[in-house]
């Protein structure tokens, strides 16, 4: 479904804001502004990496704070962008067209036989052998709502090569939830109910520990949705497991009579593309499998290499070698 570059929101609506609360904040941060840019704009390199870092720091304890207000956390991630330190590094591809229907760059590439699967709001790479979606990509936009319709009961899907086919019931009991790759709500809401029934396809699962499948894992996708796309307008994810175990030589569990194999981490890779001049900036996380509820998302910033590293997958191939290691070889500094 090709769509137009999403439209942002960047007004912040006072009415949401107390007044004493916004006054306050003004404040505060045109105070902290002031200091912080005089000692940056007279200080040396370190000086100015230094206090970037802080500043940085600073507006991080109170927009991921959980008190914090929304429009004062969306007023903070504008400032935050604005800082370097924290905007990243955007690179200009060489490409005429960065931005498909599904991922910047190109789908991924796979040193292994994939079934490419594609639905009405994502895509998958399914690795018939594992049961898993090897990885799967969608984009996001500013959705004219966050309701989305109820659940359904997740369902085989009639494309896959598997014998047996993953169901819903190789994860009963098994300790594991049924793990969406493609969210269930960022589909619905961007693309409409029968978007968000496929992404209940068992070839779009693969099993989450409860902990990180509504902690770290629930905070990354609600934050793409609901702040990135109201920020930056569309945004691109690639997301899928990693499997350290197999790779060290270990045993690798299964669970189901499909065998489904359980990945010890997962990573997620973000990507924006500037509407002034088209070029592209990344994230990147490796979040491990038995990870508990946190909020702290900076420590699981990794390079793109590293997840190509682990996975055998290949990003952004349609950019030119240039691109690709301008974009990969440095994880980023902090969280947009």
């Amino acid at each position: 479904m090709a769509r137009k570059k999403g439209s942002r929101n960047r007004k912040v609506n006072v009415k949401k804001f107390r007044l004493k609360v916004l006054a306050l904040s003004a404040g505060v941060i045109a105070l902290f502004g002031c200091v912080a840019g005089a000692i940056h704009h007279f200080g040396d390199e370190d000086t100015k990496d230094r206090v970037e870092s802080v500043v940085a720091a600073t507006i991080d304890i109170v927009r991921e704070s959980s008190l914090a207000p929304d429009e004062l956390v969306f007023l903070l991630d504008q400032v935050a962008d604005n800082l370097p330190f924290v905007h990243g590094v955007s690179v200009a591809t060489g490409a005429e067209i960065v931005a498909g229907d599904y991922a910047v760059g190109g789908l991924p590439k796979s040193e292994t036989a994939l079934s490419v699967l594609q639905n009405a709001g994502y895509v998958v790479g399914y690795d018939e052998a594992r049961g898993n979606p090897a990885w799967c990509a969608y984009k996001i936009f500013p959705p004219k709502s966050f309701d989305i319709a109820g659940r359904p009961s997740f369902s085989e899907d009639a494309r896959s090569r598997r014998r047996p086919r993953v169901t819903s019931g190789d994860y009963t009991s098994s300790g594991y939830d049924r793990g969406h790759m493609a969210p269930n709500q960022s589909i619905g809401a961007c693309y409409g109910d029968a978007a968000q029934m496929e992404t209940f396809l068992m070839t779009n699962v693969t099993p989450q520990l409860h902990s990180l499948n509504a902690g770290v894992w629930k905070n990354l996708e609600q934050r793409a949705l609901r702040r990135y796309t109201r920020g930056f307008g569309d945004i691109w994810v690639i997301c899928g497991p990693i499997y350290f175990s197999r790779d060290n030589g270990g045993s690798v569990k299964k669970i189901g009579k499909a065998g489904v194999e359980v990945p010890d981490a997962f990573f997620m890779i973000l990507a924006d593309v500037s509407e002034e001049n088209g070029e592209v900036r990344t994230l990147a996380f490796i979040v491990p499998q038995k990870e508990k509820l946190d909020t702290d998302l900076k420590k699981y910033l990794v390079s793109i290499d590293e997840i190509e590293a682990e996975t055998g997958l290949d990003f952004f191939s349609d950019f030119s070698k240039e691109a690709q290691a301008q974009l990969e070889s440095r994880a980023a500094k902090a969280v947009w």
